[in-house]
């Protein structure tokens, strides 16, 4: 008896399944771009990495068809540059590049804006706000003036942002709080 093929046949097949998706859909229909395997030749469940073209910053990566949809994962993956994630249609604007969102973001644009190293290989108007591009930072306070590299996204994100790992190391708070309880 041959062998069953597994992994590739999961279910309907994607073109169906975009249509069923809505605007997530559409995107994953805009963004697929492999020409082995077309978008109704392979299943929304699989695990062929096919070749997609972000919507946005032009970024093309393989990755398996399943991250996409959402197989294993709680939210499906978007581009890996600009980490838009696979939710509904973002229409590219002046307000998805780093520096323009710095503009709009008071102090922590401002200040964020100023420990961007003019030695990266990318202008700030390069990248996205929630880029992965682990950019050179220089620490703002003069004191202290440390340089590293984190990505944009880690700097820029809503909830906790990232800081000097020098002036401000994670979980330093904490640990002056267990020191203060003992």
């Amino acid at each position: 008896m041959p062998k069953k093929k597994r992994g590739n046949n999961k279910g309907k097949p994607l073109v169906e399944w975009c249509d069923e998706n809505g605007e997530h859909g559409t995107r994953l229909l805009l963004e697929y771009k492999d020409k082995q395997r077309k978008v109704g030749q392979v299943s929304y469940g699989s695990n062929y990495k096919a070749l997609w073209r972000c919507v946005l910053c032009r970024t093309e990566w393989r990755t398996e068809v399943r991250s996409r949809t959402t197989g294993k994962n709680i939210h499906p993956t978007g581009c890996p540059e600009c980490k838009v994630s696979g939710g509904a249609i973002k229409h590219a604007t002046a307000t998805d590049n780093f520096l323009t969102w710095c503009e709009e973001n008071g102090q922590l644009g401002e200040k964020l804006r100023l420990e961007w190293c003019d030695d990266n290989d990318k202008k700030p108007t390069d990248v996205m706000r929630g880029s992965n591009y682990k950019a050179k930072w220089k620490c703002s306070i003069a004191e202290c003036g440390h340089t590293w590299k984190a990505t944009v996204a880690s700097r820029t994100k809503s909830f906790k942002p990232t800081g000097c790992p020098k002036c401000h190391p994670p979980y330093a708070n904490l640990r002056k709080r267990q020191r203060n309880d003992a």
